[in-house]
């Protein structure tokens, strides 16, 4: 069964416009800073941008095209978002430019953690109270479906900071027996624990069509969350095979109609996510 993240989405949007007018607002902006000329992530953006406006916020874009952006630049604006109220949260797009690659971390953890709604700064990787968009939408798809992952072996691939690692730890935490795996992991042991053991398996890896049938029982006994972003012939594809997966296991999300969508609609609800951090005095 196909398992589709637009109704996820909606609901979230609808939640994050009742939020705005309860909270009165509406038309403040969420910055985004994007540096570099023909930025992989600008389709992202825009889809942001569109989001916010349909719950009455606003996105501002921070980055010429026309000047080579220096970490003094990007810092001095985070600072001016910080202190602006008009501004609720402030995201760095990334990736940032090569030459940018040493200064990532020090840019992240400039943002205020009261508007880090990436949740990427170490503030935020520390204390882990607000996931980043992605492993949140992930959890936002197993709720919505109500899927419970207590007690559940999860085969988790992909270990990256900004996925992999923080959705291991919120599904543990969920008393989950999660194993992780990356793309240098023994491909026969990763294989086998999938097939073998594993009753949901989320990859997140960016490598297109990594898990193929060797990966499932075809008993209809699995759940498959493919986090996965890539492009083949101009197509949106993910990490897993789901067309020929989709009658051997008992849901999987299909790229690009699954987690994608809400992983938009998540990033706004770390808006009201770290209010209530914000609240109770823990930031």
């Amino acid at each position: 069964m196909l398992r589709y993240g637009k109704p996820v989405a909606e609901k979230i949007e609808q939640n994050v416009k009742q939020w705005v007018a309860d909270n009165e607002i509406q038309w403040r902006y969420v910055a985004a800073i994007m540096i570099g000329e023909d930025h992989p992530g600008s389709a992202y953006v825009q889809r942001k941008k569109s989001f916010a406006q349909r719950v009455w916020l606003d996105v501002k874009i921070f980055g010429d095209e026309n000047k080579e952006w220096t970490e003094v630049d990007i810092l001095q604006v985070i600072e001016k978002c910080n202190q602006d109220d008009e501004c609720v949260g402030v995201i760095v797009q990334l990736p940032l430019p090569e030459y940018l690659h040493d200064a990532k971390q020090n840019i992240l953890d400039a943002i205020d953690p009261h508007k880090d709604i990436d949740a990427l700064g170490s503030w935020h990787q520390e204390k882990k109270l607000l996931l980043p968009a992605t492993p949140l939408a992930v959890l936002q798809m197993i709720g919505h479906y109500e899927y419970n992952v207590q007690w559940k072996n999860i085969a988790m691939i992909g270990e990256s900071n900004l996925i992999g690692k923080p959705l291991a730890f919120a599904l543990e935490y969920k008393w989950a027996l999660v194993k992780t795996f990356n793309i240098e992991s023994d491909q026969e042991e990763m294989k086998k624990f999938c097939r073998d053991e594993a009753d949901l398996i989320i990859s997140a890896t960016g490598h297109i069509h990594l898990v193929d049938e060797s990966f499932v029982r075809g008993d209809n006994s699995q759940v498959i969350i493919d986090v996965g972003r890539g492009y083949k012939d101009n197509k949106p594809v993910g990490d897993v095979q789901w067309e020929n997966l989709e009658d051997k296991v008992a849901a999987i999300t299909p790229v690009p109609w699954g987690v994608w969508p809400v992983t938009v609609a998540s990033l706004f609800a770390n808006l009201m996510h770290a209010k209530k951090i914000a609240d109770r005095e823990l930031i």
